[in-house]
């Protein structure tokens, strides 16, 4: 994802911070100074824009039956099936080799 806006202090810097698109509307209402409405259950990234290095927060997901959350080291998939996914982040295997097969059945 790439954001542009004319205030921020490190503009081409990337970031390796997760965040998620359900948090894109909450940001854009912060950049054009709105503020987010209060019944919105998500948050900004306005701070990980202004300071790159900053560290982004633990993401979910939910797609075809599963369930997933990811942060910066692991990811934990669960299916509808009640298998489990575990992947670490650190090794060089990334997402190639579960950690952790196991399933309910």
């Amino acid at each position: 994802m790439i954001i542009s806006h004319a205030g921020m202090p490190a503009p081409g810097k990337p970031t390796r911070a997760m965040v998620e698109t359900l948090d894109i509307f909450p940001t854009i209402c912060d950049l054009v100074g709105i503020g987010s409405p209060s019944v919105l259950n998500d948050q900004t990234f306005v701070p990980i824009l202004e300071e790159p290095n900053a560290e982004g927060y633990a993401t979910f997901a939910y797609k075809r039956g599963a369930q997933t959350i990811r942060t910066e080291t692991h990811r934990l998939i669960v299916h509808k099936s009640g298998e489990l996914e575990l992947y670490d982040h650190k090794t060089s295997e990334g997402e190639t080799k579960k950690q952790l097969p196991y399933s309910n059945n």
